[in-house]
């Protein structure tokens, strides 16, 4: 998408000015990035067996010196009956260690496969750990 902008002042005495610069500024030093893509968004868990998925991309207006202060956490919900809803947890965008963005996780389980029993769990997770 394109950045979009827009200039609000207040009691300025000399607005059309004000506003050139404010979109000047804007313009010149934001660009606008995609930072969740809906179409195009990897997790794997090993708790649960499945495709996970977010209902909403993502854009955000960032200087080119901020994009490296993103952050990205998976926040999961153990222990879900995906049986009876298929939300699983939260991805939530930090900036600068500043919540700009939070929106719900989800899942389409894997019909491929059988749920796994405690033990094959166990054992998935001490594997994953020593290769």
């Amino acid at each position: 998408g394109d950045l979009v902008l827009t200039a609000v002042s207040l009691n300025d005495k000399d607005i059309y000015n004000t506003h050139i610069n404010l979109y000047e500024y804007g313009f010149n030093n934001y660009e606008l990035y995609q930072i969740l893509n809906k179409d195009d968004f990897l997790y794997k868990d090993k708790f649960y067996n499945g495709t996970f998925y977010i209902n909403n991309s993502f854009f955000y207006p960032l200087m080119r010196e901020e994009v490296d202060k993103i952050n990205i956490v998976i926040q999961i919900i153990r222990g879900v009956d995906i049986d009876k809803t298929n939300k699983v947890g939260s991805v939530i965008v930090y900036l600068d260690n500043v919540v700009i963005y939070r929106d719900d996780l989800f899942i389409n389980k894997d019909l491929s496969s059988d749920k796994l029993n405690i033990f094959e769990k166990i054992y998935s997770f001490i594997k994953d750990l020593v290769s």
